[in-house]
């Protein structure tokens, strides 16, 4: 995993925020302060420097730092946006869980793995899970470009995973029925 810095602080981010990269407080900072109709001033007219330190001095720098780093307003969702993405996201994962509770009968119903190694399986497919998860769980406040990325990235990983798992129990099946002459 690589570290990204934020564009706007130069704190430790994440993610994709609102269309680029920006640690959590300047997400949080501009969520609160961008579609807001207020006039923000400068106490050095224009030219603060932001960084980790400075960047509650000054909302207007910081303001116009986001937007000229690419973080979009048009990005961020409304209350009921948001209650209706968590939603979708509850439910595709009842529907993975699904999916993976039809795959797992699936390769029991082919392979008679020992307890020991069944264990070892769910394990590593709870790790899986969690990782999937925590991937979503970071999807809430980014882009679609960027959500699509993570979904990719999600894709790549069930589908390593899960041929990881199969190679595994082809290789189990291929020790307990030797070749010979």
């Amino acid at each position: 995993k690589v570290d990204k810095i934020c564009d706007v602080c130069g704190d430790i981010a994440l993610a994709r925020n609102f269309g680029a990269i920006a640690c959590e407080s300047c997400k949080a900072f501009f969520r609160r302060t961008a579609n807001k109709n207020i006039e923000l001033e400068c106490p050095s007219d224009g030219d603060c420097d932001i960084d980790v330190q400075s960047r509650a001095l000054c909302q207007k720098c910081r303001l116009n730092k986001c937007l000229a780093i690419g973080m979009k307003k048009e990005f961020i969702r409304s209350d009921e946006e948001n209650k209706l993405r968590k939603q979708l996201i509850r439910e595709n994962k009842r529907k993975r869980k699904q999916l993976y509770e039809r795959y797992k009968r699936m390769v029991s119903s082919t392979t008679d793995w020992p307890p020991n190694e069944q264990t070892l399986y769910d394990r590593n497919h709870e790790i899986y899970c969690q990782e999937i998860d925590n991937l979503i769980d970071s999807t809430l406040d980014i882009s679609d470009d960027a959500l699509n990325h993570e979904i990719m990235e999600i894709e790549t990983y069930v589908t390593n995973g899960f041929n990881n798992i199969l190679i595994q129990s082809l290789r189990q099946k291929s020790y307990q029925h030797p070749i010979t002459p």
